[in-house]
């Protein structure tokens, strides 16, 4: 261990001409084969030692070692592929989090969270990015990780193919949750871990508003696969991605869901520490432009700062006006600090808002053209069948190969979308999940305990609540339902009764949801959920 430590940092000491990184490169090396019998992996208990060797070497000499090894790792993760043994290097990579004062290191250092202006930045630039993104769908080339799906006419090829990206993506999956947990085990690294996290909630945000979803996106995966003469026809070229990739967002999800999973049973203890002031703090997510259930601008402005006199008149003239929600409900006191149960049940309540729940619409308008596009092609090979040897023939077949490959393509990159967000594991743990939110929308809602009818007024904090907390229920029922039938289907009545509940609650209470597009969905999903 001795002497380890001093070729990490005196490289020299032992070889002249050794350069200053030349032994962390070797110490990477190794990382990787941590927990194997390999050979040239370090003995058990090996790498610990080392650490503490360090901290009690001089001072420094840690973070000397430290910056190489990060800088070194998040290197290597850039050629990270699921068509590789990508285990090795997530293996070096838990090795460093599991040691406590390097994981404080790893949060700390400049790349851990850079100042990246967009979510793509955040993922291309960050230490843990590649580490997070790893997936079928990436963000530099859409059509190369749709074209491992091969023939997609080939029914039993694709179900190969699904089968077999599933579960890399599982694999690299439960090795992120397994560094993320490390982390959130350290109260140094927590923090940053937690502002990392809301960093890629901040910067995709963007992902959930509707232009966003079925137009940007849109443009984004499918120019690449057109035809030449169909790209010319285009006004210009899409901009350049500016969210994270749908995989480094579901991957990030797909911790978060792990991390909660524990707590979404009914009754669990756990699930009675979420603290439902988290989404008016701004200590984490700034949710202030989100529309709220029913309370009005005025009335949010004077309940979170009630001594404030233009505030107060403001909301005084909006009631002389009839607003609904009146002086009843409690006090607003929003809790200067939250637990990790708090943060880790919005973290993913935010995560799937603006990362997995996107991705459903640009899923369902690629296959909508896909058809489209199958269609014509089908028109025009009947107009060649009348055409025999005409002159135009050969232009119009032409025409007809071109859209033919620009509809395989949009197959190939309609099994991509499905292999990453209609994973049945997945959907299970967001089921489980979006179960919680409705019982916890109705608890914060405090009906009576005879049941309904709610109290004319609804409480303060309820009011305040982002609409987006209870549309996304909505919306994650309806993708099971178009997106996934199988699944649905497969569900036993009982396990609808917590969605059931919300919908029964809310259906007709306007004073509670002033929207009237929600409250009409939630009639619409009403013929799914009853038998």
């Amino acid at each position: 261990v001795s002497y380890a430590s001093l070729a990490l940092t005196t490289p020299s000491m032992f070889n002249e001409s050794a350069a200053d990184d030349e032994g962390v490169t070797a110490l990477v090396r190794a990382l990787r084969l941590d927990g194997t019998e390999s050979t040239g992996a370090l003995p058990t208990g090996f790498f610990s030692k080392l650490v503490a060797q360090l901290i009690a070497q001089e001072e420094g000499a840690l973070a000397q070692v430290a910056t190489p090894l990060f800088d070194k790792l998040s290197e290597a993760a850039q050629t990270l592929s699921l068509d590789g043994d990508f285990t090795p290097l997530y293996r070096a990579m838990l090795a460093v989090a599991r040691e406590k004062p390097l994981g404080a290191l790893l949060t700390q250092h400049p790349r851990w969270l850079p100042m990246a202006p967009t979510g793509a930045l955040l993922e291309s630039s960050s230490l843990l990015g590649r580490f997070v993104g790893l997936s079928a769908l990436n963000s530099d080339d859409t059509k190369a990780a749709a074209e491992v799906f091969g023939d997609p006419t080939n029914a039993a090829g694709v179900e190969n193919t699904m089968v077999s990206v599933r579960a890399g993506v599982g694999l690299a999956q439960r090795a992120l949750a397994a560094i993320c947990k490390e982390l959130f085990k350290n109260k140094e690294a927590q923090e940053g871990l937690f502002k990392y996290i809301a960093a890629a909630c901040t910067l995709n945000q963007l992902r959930a508003q509707q232009y966003y979803q079925q137009s940007s996106e849109h443009a984004r995966v499918r120019r690449p696969l057109l035809p030449a003469f169909m790209q010319a026809m285009e006004e210009q070229a899409p901009a350049a991605r500016m969210a994270s990739s749908e995989g480094f967002l579901v991957n990030l999800t797909s911790v978060l869901l792990g991390l909660c999973d524990p707590f979404t049973a009914p009754g669990s203890p756990h699930a009675a520490k979420i603290d439902s002031t988290y989404l008016l703090s701004k200590a984490r997510l700034n949710l202030a432009g989100e529309t709220r259930l029913c309370a009005t601008e005025a009335e949010a402005a004077h309940w979170l700062d009630p001594a404030d006199a233009t505030k107060r008149k403001r909301y005084d003239d909006e009631r002389g006006e009839g607003a609904a929600a009146g002086e009843g409900g409690d006090q607003l006191v929003i809790s200067s600090s939250f637990g990790t149960i708090s943060e880790y049940f919005f973290l993913t309540m935010r995560l799937l808002h603006v990362g997995v729940l996107p991705v459903f619409p640009v899923l369902k308008e690629i296959t909508r053209e896909c058809q489209q596009i199958e269609e014509h092609s089908d028109r025009i090979e009947q107009q060649l069948a009348g055409l025999g040897n005409h002159p135009q023939a050969g232009q119009l077949a032409a025409t007809r190969d071109a859209f033919r490959g620009f509809a395989t393509d949009l197959r190939k990159l309609t099994h991509a979308y499905r292999a990453l967000v209609c994973e049945p594991e997945l959907l299970r743990v967001m089921f489980r999940y979006y179960r919680l939110v409705a019982r916890w929308l109705v608890a914060c809602a405090k009906p009576p305990p005879t049941g309904l009818p709610l109290a004319p007024t609804p409480p303060r904090l309820f009011a305040m609540l982002p609409e987006f907390c209870m549309e996304d229920v909505a919306n994650f029922i309806q993708n099971l339902v178009t997106g996934s039938p199988h699944f649905f289907l497969e569900l036993q009545p009982t396990e609808l009764d917590d969605l059931l509940t919300l919908i029964v609650t809310f259906l007709a209470e306007k004073n509670y949801v002033k929207s009237v597009g929600l409250r009409a969905h939630f009639t619409e999903l009403l013929r799914f959920l009853v038998p």
